[in-house]
């Protein structure tokens, strides 16, 4: 495209791409169909108006209070929060994505943030449609479900390194995740029955270190969405958090569990998995018996972690594990006679 005032110059093709964002904020109101706009229609007077603030040309086939609505919508919508890329385009849609914006628009309504990511692998191949490795949404899908897909997609990765979808991850994920749901319902009727300990919580040392774990691993999971690293957020939202579980009944022992922090796990577990799997974490709420949906619900904050039971925490679940190691040993020697 030719400068219209300098035929011997070429508008770069990239910067008539950059501020289409600032079009998505009005769209739908061009497109209305009783309005009834062609594109000749706004002059570079009535694009001033929307975007600039400045004022519409008198004589504007654009009624004032369809320039003025635009207006509003632009200013409600702007400026992005985050634009979400590639990171093959950091070197030149990106650059003239910042210099467009700089350029045109008053320093409030630039780009707040950008977040660029790589591609995505497919069980560590390049996909294409030559070889087969291939994969569409639809397609995974109706193999995996949203929420499993959600979370093998989280677990691939999120950094400018490619991320790479693995079969076996998403396979798992419909079995952790429909586990999860059966150990939800056996858990509830457990504490209806009264079967889980009862009293003060904050007695006992296996009790102190779950509840101080609990803390842990979801500041953990705050700070990787806030980074919008989403595999260490599920690795400290889910991962940790469900080793924290299992550990706490194993060292719990006979005495077994205490309700309350067995039902304080559900809650929390419910709400940091909710940004990767909406779905789930919906039928958990309600089984929890929350009248509210869990989008609605806020995120739970904790109270300061106590690094010295944190670190507790560290010493017995490596004690566990040489335990258990040396057990193995004992059984296999008693095995071989």
């Amino acid at each position: 495209t030719r400068l219209p005032w300098d035929e011997a110059c070429v508008i770069e093709s990239l910067s008539d791409s950059t501020i289409y964002t600032a079009l998505y904020t009005i769209i739908h109101i061009l497109h209305r169909q009783e309005e009834k706009l062609v594109p000749d229609d706004l002059t570079d007077e009535d694009w001033d108006a929307v975007f600039l603030g400045g004022t519409p040309a008198p004589d504007s086939k654009v009624p004032g209070d369809i320039l003025a609505e635009m207006r509003r919508e632009f200013s409600y919508w702007y400026p992005v929060d985050l634009r979400v890329s590639g990171r093959d385009l950091i070197a030149n849609h990106l650059l003239f994505y910042l210099y467009a914006h700089a350029a045109i628009f008053p320093e409030p309504h630039w780009p707040r943030g950008i977040r660029t990511n790589g591609f995505v692998m497919l069980n560590n191949e390049k996909m294409s449609k030559s070889t087969g490795n291939f994969l569409t949404l639809q397609q995974a899908l109706a193999l995996y479900s949203a929420d499993a897909l959600r979370f093998a997609l989280a677990a691939a990765g999120d950094s400018n390194e490619d991320a790479n979808f693995e079969h076996s991850v998403a396979n798992a994920a419909i079995l952790k995740l429909t586990n999860h749901l059966a150990l939800l319902d056996e858990s509830l009727k457990d504490l209806a029955s009264g079967a889980f300990r009862s009293g003060p919580s904050d007695e006992l040392l296996v009790d102190k270190v779950f509840a101080n774990e609990l803390r842990v691993h979801v500041q953990a999971a705050a700070s990787a969405y806030s980074r919008h690293q989403f595999r260490d957020a599920l690795i400290a939202g889910w991962d940790l958090l469900q080793h924290a579980r299992d550990r706490y009944r194993s060292m719990a022992g006979a005495q077994g569990m205490h309700g309350d922090l067995v039902q304080e796990f559900l809650r929390l577990q419910t709400l940091v998995l909710a940004p990767v799997c909406p779905h789930v974490a919906e039928r958990c709420w309600a089984r929890l018996g929350k009248t509210t949906t869990v989008v609605d619900a806020a995120w739970p904050e904790q109270p300061p972690a106590d690094p010295a039971l944190a670190r507790l925490a560290t010493y017995l679940d490596k004690t566990l594990s040489d335990l258990r190691v040396k057990a193995d040993k004992v059984r296999k020697r008693k095995k071989a006679g």
